[in-house]
Parts: C-alpha cells; structure tokens; sequence
C-alpha cells in the first residue's frame, strides 16, 4: 500500500466529485439507501483525519429495464494502486459467462452426482447492511 494520504489530495478528491454518469441519479439513489439504512452520508470533516480514506468518485452504470446502478470509479486518483490484490486473477472473468458455466458442466467430476444450477443476483450485495448511527456493545 502507498502512504497514506494527504489531507489535500483527500479534498482534492472530494472536489473531483462524481462522475458526469452518475449525477443525474445520484440524487435519487443516495436518498433511497440512506432511507432504506443501507448508508449513512457523514460531513466529509468527520472522516478526513482517517489515515487509511481513500476516495474514489461515483460513476452510474445504465441497467436495461432496471434502475441505473452506481459504482465506484476506483480508476481515479490512485485507489487502485492502494488496492491490496488479493483474489485470483481468474475470479475477475467479464463476459462469455454461458461458455464457461457450460464448461465447467461437462468437466464436472460425475462421482460428484449431479450439476446443480443457482443464479443469484448481488449486485448490490454490499450496500445491504443496516447501519445503526450508534453502537451497544453487548456484555
């Protein structure tokens, strides 16, 4: 990981703000979340001082029949050369997701019995955690 970053370029990436993408639904998706208590939004002073923040602006994927989907951009201002490398290469696999199922179908080892299917959609997966704008802990 490279040093931690500066109070300025912390700002600096605040000023960068969101990807043109993302601004139109920003709005709407922020308000959504924080209501539902996936998110919290904290003033940016709180949490300047945090010596491992790193920040990445927003950008927003257009989904066909669904609502847009926010992500962050993390191709900006060195996020990604902070970013720890831990899964293997071949879990990042985008597109001809079909061939490769149907591949590991027929190489599946048939002592195993049979291949069993289960689609699930996370792709918001990690915003689904309530946040309490307090903690208890319990004795």
């Amino acid at each position: 990981m490279n040093e931690p970053w500066t109070k300025s370029q912390k700002i600096s990436a605040i000023k960068w703000g969101a990807h043109k993408s993302a601004k139109e639904h920003l709005r709407e998706e922020y308000t959504d979340f924080c209501n539902k208590w996936f998110w919290t939004i904290l003033p940016a002073d709180l949490v300047l001082d945090e010596l491992s923040l790193r920040l990445s602006p927003l950008g927003c994927v257009p989904q066909r029949d669904r609502r847009p989907r926010m992500i962050s951009d993390y191709t900006y201002i060195r996020v990604n050369s902070d970013t720890l490398q831990l899964a293997p290469p071949e879990a990042m696999q985008f597109g001809r997701a079909l061939k490769r199922v149907l591949q590991r179908i027929c190489k599946a080892n048939p002592t195993f019995g049979v291949v069993y299917l289960s689609k699930i959609d996370i792709s918001d997966g990690f915003y689904r955690m309530a946040c309490a704008l307090s903690y208890q802990p319990q004795p």
